[in-house]
């Protein structure tokens, strides 16, 4: 990512921070708060419900038989003190009642209670228990006879614990939902990225191509006449080595000036006709021709195929691809293999030379990037361009010193 770019996704990722763990202090104060005033109000419960159970139990004369186990459960006492803690446990929300003798055995409790209990084990080791909160003594005529112990039956409680789990449950959502977005933003910083890299390249190429196309005519009438005048003097001079090498390299440098005033001018033109019947034997075999490569350096396996395009486009990206070839050997010329293979969906196209490699592979495409002292690092990008705007794909394999393969996949549907 750019400076900046980096920047803004920093500062996004600093917000969402903060908010995430505004949030999450948020919900822990509601809990804390919410758990606070349960307890409050447990307790206010509690102590009501103490109180209506000294006034309708424990100060019953009764009471003192039944807790001295004077009395069977079948007995109408016993009846009767159930249904006095059965009605304070439906008044108050309580699981239960449940009052012990000094023995720490249970002595009165409602049915529903005794069953709360079986079906919660860890409940009864708390009731039982001596340290358990919410436990009253028993005292009559001041003497301490049991203890009774209340077991709080608001479902908000539960609730709460409910909502802690949830809470959990929220934060490893919200924290698996914050790194996605997190990705996806970042991803999205760098296609931005990409694609204001790719704008600036092609403003860079069309103020090229602007440029190139006004000079061009002033350029190219002077090469035209260099030209005819070399050729005049190759005929003149037939025979004459020495002087038919000068005006062959005249030639080619003539030939490259146009070749990069002909690429500058490509990026200008957003629009260009794929309208040309193209049979690529022939279109190769003229790029061959345009060359000038010798035939015996040239090796080709190629399935004939017809296909829409730019002529002249494809033409230049043939040449080029063929230049470079022939430009990674010292000698500037060597072997180039092409190969050609029609499948049912795609036709593959390979350019294939045994010269020196490529490094820094990933940056060939790159407007104006060459490893080559002459190269006006132009050549692959009308080569891309000319891919991009056929609807093919291309890839490429190198390794140094061994050679390079230059795939052209193009799509037959």
């Amino acid at each position: 990512m750019t400076q900046n770019s980096r920047t803004y996704f920093n500062l996004f990722f600093l917000c969402v921070g903060i908010l995430f763990l505004s949030f999450q202090a948020f919900q822990f104060y509601l809990t804390f708060q919410t758990q606070n005033y349960f307890d409050s109000f447990g307790m206010q419960y509690i102590q009501k419900a103490h109180e209506d159970f000294v006034q309708k139990c424990e100060k019953h004369k009764l009471f003192e038989e039944l807790l001295l186990n004077k009395t069977q459960e079948s007995s109408l006492v016993y009846t009767y003190f159930v249904k006095e803690i059965s009605s304070i446990e439906k008044k108050y929300y309580l699981d239960g009642i449940y009052v012990f003798n000094q023995s720490d055995e249970l002595v009165l409790s409602t049915v529903e209670g005794k069953e709360y209990l079986n079906t919660n084990p860890e409940i009864r080791e708390k009731v039982q228990d001596n340290l358990t909160i919410n436990e009253f003594s028993i005292e009559v005529n001041g003497k301490k006879l049991a203890r009774v112990k209340f077991l709080f039956s608001m479902k908000f409680p539960r609730l709460l614990k409910l909502q802690k789990n949830y809470l959990k449950t929220g934060l490893v959502l919200f924290f698996v939902i914050f790194v996605s977005l997190l990705v996806v933003v970042r991803s999205l910083f760098v296609k931005t990225d990409d694609l204001y890299k790719k704008f600036e390249q092609q403003k860079r190429l069309a103020e090229f191509g602007s440029i190139s196309a006004g000079v061009a005519h002033d350029v190219r009438n002077p090469l035209n006449i260099i030209n005819m005048q070399t050729q005049e003097l190759l005929e003149m001079h037939n025979g004459d080595k020495e002087t038919e090498g000068i005006l062959f390299n005249i030639q080619r440098g003539t030939r490259r000036i146009h070749n990069t005033i002909s690429a500058l001018m490509v990026f200008e033109q957003e629009e260009l006709s794929l309208t040309n019947e193209i049979s690529l034997q022939k279109i190769i075999n003229e790029a061959i021709l345009l060359e000038d490569i010798e035939s015996d350096l040239i090796t080709m396996n190629v399935e004939d195929h017809l296909f829409l395009g730019n002529k002249d486009l494809f033409l230049r990206m043939l040449q080029n691809l063929l230049r470079n070839a022939q430009e990674s050997y010292e000698s500037l010329e060597g072997k180039v293999e092409i190969k050609g293979l029609k499948f049912i969906d795609h036709y593959k196209l390979s350019i294939i030379d045994f010269g020196r490699g490529i490094e820094n592979i990933d940056k060939i495409f790159d407007p104006f990037y060459t490893n080559k002292n002459t190269g006006t690092g132009l050549g692959l990008l009308v080569v891309k361009d000319s891919c991009d705007r056929h609807n093919a794909k291309i890839a490429v394999l190198s390794k140094l010193h061994q050679g390079t393969e230059f795939q052209i996949t193009l799509n037959l549907n």
